[in-house]
C-alpha cells in the first residue's frame, strides 16, 4: 500500500505556497466562469489555421503574392485557375496580418476571399458574420528572362478597400465561393 506524504512548508516558504494556491484558484475560477457563460473550452485547444490551408499547385514558378488583411475580421483567400471553380491555393490571413506565398506558376488566377469570425475546420466556413467576395479582374503571373536577369510578377493585395486603390470587388453568395 502506498501512502502519500504531504510536506508542510518550512518557515519562510509559506509565501510560495500561498502564491501557487492563489494562481490555481484564479485559473479554476476563470475556467468556471467561461464554462458557465457557455464558452467552449475545446475551441481553445483547436489549432487555429495559419497561412496555407490547402495547396494543390502542381507546377511551381517564381511569382509571389503578398496578401494583407487590415480589416477587422479574419479572412480566407482562395486562388483558382482562371475559369475554374476549384481552389488550388487556400490561405488563412488573420486580421492585422499579412502572408507571402512564393513559387506561383505563370498563368491567370481569380482571387476569392471571405471574411468572418469563428472558423470551423470541418465545414471550412466561418460560423459568424461571414461575407464572400471576389476581385473582378484576374491576376496574372509571368516570368521572363533577359540576358542574365529574370523578371517575375509580385502581387501585393490588400483585402480592405484602401484610398486610391484600383481593384474592384464584387460580393458573392456563399454557394459561389470555390470549393476546397
Amino acid at each position: 500500500m502506498r501512502v502519500k506524504v504531504y510536506e508542510f512548508p518550512r518557515e519562510g516558504e509559506a509565501g510560495v505556497w500561498k502564491k501557487k494556491a492563489m494562481v490555481f484558484l484564479i485559473a479554476y475560477l476563470f475556467c468556471a466562469v467561461l464554462i458557465s457563460a457557455g464558452f467552449d473550452l475545446k475551441a481553445l485547444a483547436t489549432p487555429f489555421p495559419k497561412g496555407v490551408i490547402k495547396d494543390r499547385r502542381l507546377v511551381e514558378g517564381r511569382g509571389q503574392i503578398e496578401v494583407s488583411n487590415h480589416c477587422n475580421q479574419d479572412a480566407v483567400v482562395c486562388l483558382t485557375e482562371f475559369g475554374r471553380k476549384k481552389a488550388i491555393l487556400v490561405l488563412y490571413v488573420r486580421r492585422g496580418h499579412r502572408l507571402l506565398v512564393e513559387k506561383m506558376a505563370d498563368g491567370y488566377y481569380e482571387v476569392y476571399f471571405a471574411f468572418g469570425e469563428d472558423w470551423d475546420q470541418k465545414t471550412k466556413r466561418f460560423l459568424k458574420y461571414q461575407s464572400y467576395h471576389k476581385f473582378k479582374d484576374p491576376i496574372a503571373f509571368t516570368t521572363t528572362r533577359e540576358r542574365r536577369c529574370m523578371y517575375y510578377t509580385v502581387w501585393k493585395i490588400d483585402l480592405c478597400a484602401i484610398p486610391g486603390g484600383k481593384a474592384q470587388t464584387e460580393e458573392l453568395n456563399p454557394e459561389d465561393f470555390p470549393e476546397f
